[in-house]
């Protein structure tokens, strides 16, 4: 069982699922004719609620959503949920 300290195990499954979805795009790529392309595509780091029902302490939770969240924003390190799906869209 992978299990990161601060997030519990989402950092390991969801790291996870993302390598799953390289390595898929990977390999469709391989497969398919060479005019057609295979992308895997980071939207951005979002403020969608994913880590609401985290097991983590008040003081925590509240660097994360109000300082970090923030200052990610601020610097154009995070995206609003509404914009981060514009990556893919080209």
């Amino acid at each position: 069982r992978r299990q990161s300290f601060v997030m519990e195990n989402l950092g390991g499954s969801y790291a996870d699922s993302k390598l799953a979805q390289i390595m898929f795009s990977s390999a469709l790529a391989r497969r398919l004719k060479p005019n057609v392309v295979s992308l895997s595509l980071h939207p951005a780091i979002a403020n969608t609620g994913l880590t609401r029902d985290l097991q983590a302490s008040a003081a925590l939770k509240f660097l994360m959503e109000n300082v970090f969240m923030r200052i990610g924003r601020a610097v154009g390190f995070t995206q609003s949920a509404e914009d981060a799906p514009k990556t893919q869209i080209h």
